[in-house]
């Protein structure tokens, strides 16, 4: 009431609320509001609900993936072949079943070889949205990690017994930006409410990991932000006795254009321009 706000978005069972400024502040005016919430003995942490261009990992478009590994790993299945998951499958009878989830562009929840135990939270609402254009990456992703076992078609994904959920982060938020509140709700959703043990984000944000590689102060300060906040929310969970753990893509690409300039992470030999 001090500062005319309103909520207008909560995880009531985390007690984490959603607070819309009444006018524009600047960034340090912000930061000096949350630094008033905080000063508060019962409120846990507030941070700015930062936003940030989201970029999945590039996935090949090869239509059987035919990846030629000479005489070891090779075909639709090689991944499985190269980290010797066969090996694991010996004791498939051994196993118990696992809740994953993931996180990720969007889902086709009608593939011949892909059981989701829901309907991926949002997913609907990202594949109405003509604003978004379809790619096949979180279906990727979702085959990598669980594509049905012993079933004759496709491939199969690492786990073999596997309750599927997913988010897509598309439909969670309209536009071309995640907010660290989308994915307070996206972990909650997946780890508090569907009991994921296993959350897998291949996502990346390419621009700004770049720029904090290359030691940019603003980049480097905003990640470090973000993930600080994020963290927060999740300690909130491992309080609340949730076990979990969350699988990072490390990342395809080696470029970046800036100002319609590419610019390469590292060379990979002497010839490679900078």
């Amino acid at each position: 009431e001090s500062i005319n706000a309103s909520i207008v978005g909560s995880i009531d069972e985390l007690a984490e609320y959603q607070i819309l400024l009444s006018k524009k502040y600047t960034y340090i005016e912000i930061k000096e509001i949350k630094d008033i919430f905080e000063s508060f003995d019962w409120v846990n942490y507030a941070s700015p609900n930062y936003m940030m261009r989201v970029d999945p990992s590039y996935t090949p478009n090869d239509s059987k993936w035919k990846n030629k590994w000479e005489d070891i790993p090779d075909g639709n299945n090689w991944g499985m072949e190269a980290i010797d998951a066969p090996g694991a499958w010996e004791y498939k009878d051994e196993l118990s079943d696992v809740n994953i989830g993931i996180l990720d562009s969007q889902f086709d929840v009608n593939h011949e070889d892909l059981i989701f135990s829901e309907k991926p939270l949002y997913n609907d609402r990202a594949l109405k949205n003509d604003e978004i254009k379809w790619d096949n990456h979180g279906t990727h992703v979702a085959g990598t990690i669980a594509a049905t076992f012993d079933n004759k078609k496709g491939v199969t994904g690492v786990s073999i017994h596997t309750n599927l959920y997913g988010v897509s982060v598309e439909g969670l938020e309209t536009q071309k930006y995640q907010s660290m509140q989308g994915w307070n709700i996206a972990f909650n959703y997946l780890i508090a409410k569907k009991k994921c043990k296993v959350v897998n984000v291949s996502m990346g944000y390419d621009q700004i990991s770049f720029e904090a590689s290359k030691g940019e102060k603003v980049a480097t300060e905003a990640l470090n932000e973000w993930s600080t906040q994020i963290g927060n929310f999740l300690k909130i969970l491992i309080d609340k006795k949730y076990s979990f753990v969350i699988c990072a893509s490390s990342g395809n690409q080696n470029k970046v254009t800036k100002k319609n300039v590419k610019y390469l992470y590292f060379r990979k030999d002497a010839n490679d321009p900078l």
